[in-house]
C-alpha cells in the first residue's frame, strides 16, 4: 500500500509541475494523461491486495478507464507539443473522455 501512496505523491507533484507551465503545448492532455495513468495503477495495485473476487473482478472493470485514456491522452499531449500550438480543444478531451467511459462501461 506504500507504493500506491508513493505513486500518487509523486503523479500530484508532476501534474502541479505540468499545470503551472507558463502555456506549455499539450500540458493539459499530459495532467489529465497522469491522471487516467494514476488511476489504472490504483487499480491494479488495489486488486492485487484485495482477496476478495467480486472486488478483483470490479477493479479490473474499472482499470479499463485508465487502460483506454492514459495512451489516447498521451497522444493528444504528444501531437500537441509536437506541433507547437495549443490543438488540444475541450472537445477532444471531452471525446477521449467518453471512448474512456465506454470502454469501462463495456467492461
Amino acid at each position: 500500500m506504500w507504493l500506491l501512496v508513493a505513486i500518487i505523491l509523486l503523479t500530484i507533484v508532476i501534474i502541479a509541475h505540468t499545470l503551472r507551465a507558463p502555456k506549455a503545448p499539450g500540458r493539459e492532455a499530459f495532467a489529465l494523461f497522469c491522471l487516467c495513468a494514476l488511476w489504472w495503477i490504483a487499480c491494479v495495485l488495489l486488486r492485487h491486495d484485495s482477496t476478495d473476487y467480486q472486488t478483483k473482478l470490479l477493479l479490473c472493470e474499472l482499470a479499463w478507464f485508465g487502460i483506454m485514456g492514459a495512451p489516447l491522452f498521451w497522444c493528444l499531449s504528444l501531437i500537441t507539443y509536437a506541433n507547437g500550438r495549443h490543438l488540444e480543444k475541450r472537445w477532444h478531451m471531452g471525446v477521449i473522455f467518453g471512448i474512456s467511459t465506454l470502454f469501462t462501461l463495456a467492461a
